[in-house]
């Protein structure tokens, strides 16, 4: 698979009607289980070369349904979400010669007005493709792409590069050195996002 660092793809439709509407009953119903993130910085934010901690941001909890980790299924209910998204992702790259080293389904809720920018973060220290993809509609609520890549050292800036509306269907794809930061939610909503780290296994020795 090819890997570019620089660039951000936003791709609309990134599935069809059909399994766009298959994902959102699936991830929404009430069987389908969730679990509390209470902190997305991990602990000592501060010297976390993974994320940029600063007066403009804030740490929050999130809830998340792990699907694989480490390349390794960890729930039962991988197969029916990855075999939707699968051919997207063959399509995007044009073969089948990738590994899912992550995914992970997240969920957020109503977030403080007053507080501005989630904490921005990487996915990964190794060349790898992140896939946010949108489940559901959610107007006002954006993922904030920024120019900064993560290079080992506590980066306190964030530059904002690309500011992407939540809109169901749509996928984002991006190098996973590249700091991001979640989307708010608005009063009164949930958020959906499918999140997928895909490369080559061999890239991690």
């Amino acid at each position: 698979m090819f890997y570019d660092k620089d660039s951000l793809y936003l791709v609309p439709n990134f599935l069809n009607k059909d399994k766009q509407d298959i994902l959102e009953e699936i991830v929404g119903a009430d069987t389908f289980p969730w679990y509390l993130n209470k902190s997305t910085n991990g602990p000592n934010p501060e010297i976390n070369s993974n994320v940029i901690c600063n007066r403009n941001t804030f740490d929050f909890y999130m809830f998340t349904h792990r699907l694989i980790h480490d390349n390794e299924v960890i729930s039962e209910w991988t197969d029916d979400i990855i075999k939707l998204i699968r051919p997207s992702i063959e399509e995007f790259f044009g073969d089948d010669k990738y590994d899912i080293i992550r995914s992970k389904v997240n969920l957020t809720t109503t977030s403080p007005r007053t507080r501005k920018i989630f904490a921005p973060h990487t996915d990964a220290n190794h060349p790898m493709w992140s896939i946010v993809y949108f489940i559901n509609d959610v107007p006002n609520s954006y993922t904030l792409i920024g120019k900064e890549c993560d290079d080992g050292s506590c980066q306190k800036k964030f530059t904002l590069n690309k500011k992407i509306e939540t809109k169901k269907g749509s996928a984002i794809l991006f190098d996973s050195r590249r700091f991001h930061s979640a989307g708010k939610c608005p009063e009164g909503m949930v958020r959906y996002v499918l999140n997928v780290i895909v490369g080559e296994k061999n890239d991690l020795s």
